[in-house]
């Protein structure tokens, strides 16, 4: 079965954003170049290193853990040193005059290494490499945005029920809040029985949401996708198929529309996506090199897992 991500430089992946550095300016706009560690982990040190709040940092987005990663990043310029350690560099590119976020991202590019193809892979990739060339792919949320579904701490059905009491067993059950300063804070009080819900960060919840919006929205597609298509594909996923069209023609509405509780507005995320620039190398019978570019909040995993996995429907 195909192999990916077996050597961190078989993944590599570069933001490219949709404002230019200035000479001048109130933050300074950083390259942070990082392996083996997650983007939150990262800040979090830097945030130690350069004694600056991790709140003051500005960012576009998260990128995985095991993979070779540029993304940019704003420090408030009095607090600026470059960085080098075992698992990241920061360097200075430039100043801004505001800090960076994510609606400062204009697209990510990548260059992936997938090794092991086996035979029915490799048919699947020479029948769909020219459909995601002239036409896209289903633009579903990655499995990354999931990891509190999956691991059982997802809470957003609890707080909207008003069991906030369980809202909190799941927060100290998700291992990867143990670093957040506010983790004590949750912790001690629940051991007093002391329910706030405020002292749950904005920032968590939100998060929270977005997972229940990805989910929405890969159900809706997906059944627009399978009612609409005659020709598709499918992969298994917690929520039932994902299906991708095998055809070469828009039969769905280009945007799926969606009410953000959290900010109290709708929302509107691309149907199918065409990665820009999109090419491949074969390094040897079994191995492939792709290279192509996503706008924002597209997931390459999706776009590897259609090219590879998805099950032909017959």
């Amino acid at each position: 079965m195909a192999n990916i991500k077996r050597k961190y430089s078989d993944f590599i992946v570069k933001e490219k954003l949709s404002i230019k550095p200035e000479k001048k300016g109130k933050y300074v706009l950083a390259l942070l170049k990082k392996q083996g560690t997650n983007t939150l982990d990262a800040l979090e040190d830097i945030s130690k290193k350069l004694k600056v709040s991790i709140d003051k940092i500005g960012r576009c987005g998260l990128k995985d853990k095991n993979a070779i990663t540029y993304q940019y990043i704003t420090i408030p310029k009095d607090k600026y040193k470059d960085i080098k350690t075992k698992n990241y560099a920061l360097r200075f590119i430039g100043y801004l005059n505001k800090s960076l976020s994510p609606k400062d991202l204009k697209s990510n590019y990548f260059e992936i290494i997938v090794r092991n193809l086996n035979s029915q892979e490799k048919r699947n990739f020479e029948e769909r490499k020219n459909i995601v060339l002239n036409f896209g792919f289903a633009n579903y949320y990655g499995k990354q945005r999931f990891l509190a579904y999956k691991e059982k701490t997802f809470f957003i059905p609890d707080l909207e029920k008003g069991d906030i009491k369980k809202v909190f067993e799941k927060i100290l059950n998700n291992r990867k809040l143990k670093i957040k300063k506010w983790y004590c804070k949750i912790l001690e009080a629940y051991k007093k029985e002391n329910l706030n819900i405020n002292l749950i960060p904005k920032s968590e919840i939100e998060m929270q949401y977005s997972i229940l919006y990805a989910l929405e929205f890969n159900k809706k597609l997906s059944k627009l996708i399978k009612e609409n298509y005659l020709k598709k594909a499918y992969l298994h996923s917690k929520i039932g198929k994902l299906y991708f069209p095998l055809e070469e023609k828009l039969k769905i509405p280009a945007f799926l529309e969606l009410y953000d509780n959290f900010h109290k507005k709708y929302f509107k995320r691309q149907t199918i996506v065409k990665p820009e620039n999109f090419k491949y190398t074969y390094l040897d019978e079994n191995t492939l090199k792709l290279y192509f570019e996503l706008p924002k909040g597209a997931y390459a995993t999706t776009l590897l897992s259609f090219l590879f996995h998805a099950v032909k429907e017959k």
